[in-house]
Order: C-alpha cells, then structure tokens, then sequence
C-alpha cells in the first residue's frame, strides 16, 4: 500500500535573485539529483488522495477548467468536462480504482493529477496561481515513478485538451492521430513511449 506522503523537495519559483539557492533532495534520494535553482524556493509534498480529499480535488479542478479548457468545447462538452469534476463524479473514479496524486504547498493544494490504471492521465491540473512552477511536472514524475514501481510499462497515454498539448509535449509525449471526439470533448490522443530501461 502506498504511503501518504511520498516525498518534499524544494522547488523553484517563478521569482528571480541574483544568488543561487541550492534545492535540497529530502526523499527524493538518486532520482532528481541536487537541484541548482536561481531565486527562492518552495516545497511541494506529494502525496495520494482519499476520500477526504475529494471536494477540495473538485474546487481545484472546476474554475481551472472552466477558465482554461471549457470554451474549446460545446455545450454538451462542457458539461461533460466540468460534470466529471464533480465530487460525486470524483469519489466515483476512487472507488473505480482510479488514483488521484495531490500537490500542497504550505498546507494548500495547488495540483492534482488524476490517474486511470497504471499508465493513462486522466487529470492533470495546476491551481492558476501556482502555474509555470514546475508542479505539474512534478506530478507525472511522481506518478510515472509509482507506476513503474508496481507494474511493468512501455507508454503512458493522455487525452489532451489543445490548451495542454505543448505542455505534455514537454513531458516526452507525442500526439497518435487526429483529435478525437467523446461526448463533446475534442482532444488530442498523445502517447509517451517508454525506452527499455525507464519501462522497468
């Protein structure tokens, strides 16, 4: 069974310093490495949800993708879409398996990522006001890691918005085909190929 905390690491903000400020590892032993960051920092814990935290996943995910995702679709799609991020619609998921990984900073959420399976991100939002800090980044990390830890992978896939695409293109994926169509909701199918070593 997975920990509830899995690990606090310093992370850089979108502030800038003249001085260097070294990040620590903390329990991110081997994998980042120290972390030579310019101007000050945060810590970001990580850790998985449980039943306790679905409405505060839900206030989280709600105005973000109303401001960000929604106008790209219709009506239909946008009930879907907002619909789906309902605590009701959340503690569904839960209860399905699905696994929802949270981002805090200083006791206040600020990410979720929202995983189906092992290998298909359902949810990844970034509270607005902690966007271009590197945590949603971190969250995938976090969950890729966990997930090559239980079972052996060779892609991770995601249903994009266009709004996020160039945002996973960074994170290594690339789009399979045209956009697709689900209940309203166009996106962009988009996978992340696993090499041989990162698959185990």
């Amino acid at each position: 069974m997975l920990p509830q905390v899995k690990h606090v690491i310093a992370w850089p903000t979108i502030h800038e310093s003249p001085s260097e400020t070294r990040c620590n590892e903390e329990t991110h032993p081997g994998r980042l490495g120290p972390l030579v960051c310019r101007g000050f920092a945060i810590v970001i814990t990580i850790r998985v949800a449980d039943a306790k935290d679905i409405s505060a996943i839900s206030r989280l995910l709600i105005p973000v993708a109303e401001k960000q995702v929604a106008h790209e679709f219709g009506a239909e799609g946008t009930q879907a879409l907002l619909g789906g991020m309902n605590p009701e619609a959340i503690a569904n998921k839960m209860l399905c398996g699905y696994r929802y990984y949270l981002a805090i900073d200083s006791g206040r959420l600020v990410g979720v990522l929202g995983m189906r399976g092992y290998s298909h991100i359902y949810h990844l939002f970034v509270d607005e006001q902690a966007q271009g800090q590197g945590i949603g980044r971190l969250l995938f990390d976090t969950a890729r890691q966990e997930s090559l830890s239980e079972v052996s992978l060779s892609e991770f896939t995601v249903f994009s918005s266009h709004y996020a695409e160039e945002f996973y293109r960074t994170l290594g994926f690339r789009r399979t085909g045209d956009d697709k169509t689900k209940r309203g909701v166009t996106g962009v199918p988009m996978k992340l190929v696993l090499n041989r070593k990162d698959s185990k």
